[in-house]
């Protein structure tokens, strides 16, 4: 199959979505499709960052930034100017490319574009396919659009689409009902590159650590908030631990940091290239998510828990979405009560105090990755899947 997959953010160093894309995009080709990522839009900030070529073959994925540049210009007016042209190439590029099968749009939301990518599936013969891992941003963040638009939307975007990818149950019992009455869905977890995680034990230069890595700039996403309050209760009972926080975070974490006068204790490491971040999970006491319930939660499945299994070390995590489907508490991982600040730093403790078991525990979450979230396992059921819609 020659598959493309347009996809709208850093590639191949970034965070849990680009790994996702990464872990699809390789699980595919390891199963022996033929596929290609074309980046629409320039994605760095700054000259610094990792991904500095704008085409490449990186784990056997061959990607193109369709923008021919990586660097977002400063005035609004050449951004402009740069994601018009970036969406005028990829435009280009499909219309080039002698024969797909497949076109993927992953994380690409706009309603113009999708509309664009979906006339040229029609003109190329190919079948046109959605990833969701989310409820629709017109529901999430409902006060940025207006009442018209969202029914529009919900209407008529997910009618584009002959397949959907689906993180979720849950999330594929809502999109059903408005999508294609043909159209073809399947329930792919979260997938994980579990020999990223093959690496040794190292000492570490934060001493003894629990961890938390991902990005909540929203400040209401992971419970980032939760987590320095809980590890607040704790900070007296184990005086040489300290809280690593790996990842872009919104600045009311800062004021709590500093108002429990939590600055020598937590370590906020900001943004991590992704190679790097297993060794920081693997050398971590426990890798922590206190995600609160809401509605976010309730439809998603956090990318960043498959890679916490996949690295054998002990998961708190809280009780929201479709996690304890997977996980069970005490046995695969600590489960915690969502919102519950003094339940998560009950589980902290348990995690300190009993190295033994908890050992056990971070080895049975491993094997929860392996054989639920393993991305060639995954490759073979998207191949299977795409297969049967063309």
């Amino acid at each position: 199959m020659q598959i493309l997959i347009i996809y709208p953010n850093s590639f191949p160093y970034s965070g849990a979505a680009t790994n996702r894309i990464i872990s699809i995009a390789r699980g595919l080709v390891e199963n022996g499709s033929d596929v290609k990522l074309i980046i629409n839009r320039p994605t760095e900030k700054n000259k610094n960052s990792k991904n500095n070529k704008v085409e490449g073959i990186y784990k056997g994925i061959k990607f193109r930034y369709a923008s021919n540049s990586l660097l977002w210009p400063d005035s609004k007016i050449k951004k402009f100017i740069a994601y018009t042209r970036g969406l005028t190439n990829t435009i280009i590029l499909l219309l080039q490319t002698k024969k797909i099968d497949v076109i993927i749009s992953a994380a690409t939301t706009g309603f113009v574009e999708n509309l664009i990518y979906y006339l040229i599936s029609r003109f190329k013969k190919a079948k046109f396919v959605h990833t969701l891992d989310e409820y629709p941003w017109v529901v999430l963040r409902k006060d940025d659009y207006n009442k018209f638009y969202r029914w529009f939307y919900l209407k008529y975007f997910y009618k584009l689409f002959d397949g959907f990818i689906i993180m979720t149950q849950t999330l594929l019992d809502y999109y059903k009902p408005i999508c294609r009455r043909k159209a073809k869905l399947i329930h792919i977890p979260m997938s994980v590159e579990l020999d990223r995680f093959d690496i040794a034990h190292n000492k570490s230069e934060f001493g003894d650590y629990i961890a938390y890595c991902g990005g909540d700039k929203s400040g209401d996403k992971d419970g980032v908030d939760i987590l320095v309050k809980a590890f607040n209760l704790v900070k007296d009972d184990f005086p040489n631990l300290h809280l690593l926080i790996i990842g872009h975070v919104h600045p009311k974490i800062e004021k709590i940091i500093l108002n429990f006068d939590l600055s020598k204790r937590v370590r906020l490491l900001g943004f991590v290239n992704s190679d790097v971040v297993p060794q920081y999970l693997k050398n971590a006491k426990a890798l922590c998510l206190a995600r609160p319930a809401n509605k976010q939660a309730e439809g998603g499945f956090p990318t960043k828990l498959g890679e916490y299994l996949a690295s054998g070390v002990p998961v708190i995590v809280t009780n929201v979405g479709e996690i304890s489907n997977y996980l069970e508490d005490n046995e695969s991982a600590y489960i915690a009560k969502p919102d519950s600040i003094a339940d998560f730093a009950d589980k902290i403790r348990q995690v300190i105090n009993d190295k033994g078991r908890s050992k056990k525990i971070g080895e049975k979450g491993k094997m929860v990755a392996e054989n639920n979230f393993d991305y060639f396992r995954q490759g073979n059921e998207m191949n299977r899947f795409l297969r049967e819609i063309l």
